[in-house]
């Protein structure tokens, strides 16, 4: 099994240090319910493969808090950034909060 490394919002902005084979897993908090979603902006297809996973049922309350989960696979060296925007689909492309998360492959 390849080594799994995982990252929440508390990661933004930092630069993570990773193998090739390494899996990493990131969480994000989203409230649903009221219309924002974590969108993909880059991906770092460069590098590897990224693919959302499911998430548990979402909560009940409105305005309660869900979240969405990614798993990424490295694939190849060299460095990328992961980017993701949390906004609602009727807002303006570059509105809403970034999240960040640099990438450094080595063999």
């Amino acid at each position: 099994m390849e080594p799994e490394r995982s990252f929440d919002e508390a990661a933004n902005g930092q630069t993570v240090k990773l193998r090739r084979g390494d899996v990493l897993q990131l969480q994000l908090h989203e409230p649903r319910t009221s219309g924002f979603r974590w969108n993909v902006e880059d991906d770092s297809k460069a590098l590897g493969h990224l693919k959302e996973l499911k998430s548990p049922s979402e909560a009940a309350l409105p305005g309660a808090l869900a979240y969405r989960r990614w798993q990424f696979t490295v694939e190849r060296t060299g460095s990328s950034v992961l980017r993701f925007r949390l906004r609602r689909p009727w807002e303006a492309p570059n509105s809403g909060r970034v999240f960040e998360l640099t990438i450094s492959v080595a063999d």
